[in-house]
């Protein structure tokens, strides 16, 4: 479980600073697939980092599983919208590069970054390299790169958001199955309402900057899912719901500085 209690965060010293996140409050149940949605510079991606380890917190704390953050560990991996492959490695030794850096043996990580070529659909692919992939293959790899480690928490940042529109709702789909099949918990940022809607359990809702807890939806719709119920007018009323909770944020917010 995910305990954010009391979350602050700024940037900048004294008159100079921003705050973007105040007075944050949420809990991410085991193996719960939670979206962060928000208008530009509400602290999405800030409090996602501040939740890797990757950025410090002023105030209010951050547990995983009871215990503190201090940092990063093995029990979260993040999943970032640039793909960032090493380009001198193959599909294979991409995914397997983390359990090299903890010195796991080569049959072993070897063994496992085939099996996670087949998870994510790309086999036949493994001795390929970066440049011979299109996005979405990029992208594969690097969710199968994070699900090599086995962490607890998967930590997704926008990472379909350079993809065209089509090879998007394919990588929303293969995330479906992949989670259906890992069952790990996810916290996955995203601009989109209707990627939140059908990918998600619950939907935190943060304000316009500094973020904060403005509503945390519970999204209806069982599982398995797929990007049919988009068609549903359960889906458009809470659809609708959303973009008015936003507009609202949005209408006077000044220029963001942070996501």
């Amino acid at each position: 479980m995910i305990q954010v209690h009391g979350l602050s965060k700024s940037f900048g010293q004294s008159a100079d600073g921003v705050q973007v996140l105040r007075d944050v409050d949420f809990e991410v149940r085991d193996d719960e697939f939670v979206s962060i949605l928000g208008p530009s510079g509400c602290g999405k991606t800030t409090l996602l980092r501040i939740i890797a380890g990757l950025v410090d917190h002023d105030t209010g704390s951050v547990r995983v599983e009871g215990r503190e953050v201090s940092g990063p560990g093995p029990d979260r991996a993040v999943v970032f919208q640039q793909f960032s492959l090493l380009p001198w490695m193959t599909v294979s030794e991409n995914i397997g590069f983390g359990l090299r850096l903890r010195g796991v043996a080569r049959s072993e990580w070897s063994r496992r970054a085939h099996e996670l070529t087949q998870l994510v659909g790309l086999r036949g692919f493994e001795g390929h390299y970066p440049r011979q992939l299109s996005g979405g293959m990029q992208q594969r790899v690097g969710l199968a790169r994070a699900l090599a480690v086995d962490p607890a928490i998967l930590l997704m940042d926008e990472p379909f958001a350079a993809l065209d529109e089509q090879t998007r709702f394919l990588m929303q789909e293969e995330l479906l199955r992949i989670w259906q099949e890992a069952r790990k918990t996810v916290v996955f940022v995203t601009h989109s309402m209707e990627e939140a809607l059908i990918l998600s359990d619950r939907i935190l809702l943060l304000s316009g900057r500094p973020g904060r807890v403005k509503e945390y939806l519970d999204v209806p719709f069982g599982r398995p899912r797929s990007r049919s119920i988009a068609a549903s007018a359960e889906f458009q009323r809470l659809r609708e719901h959303l973009w008015e909770q936003l507009r609202q944020d949005q209408a006077d917010e000044p220029e963001a500085v942070a996501s």
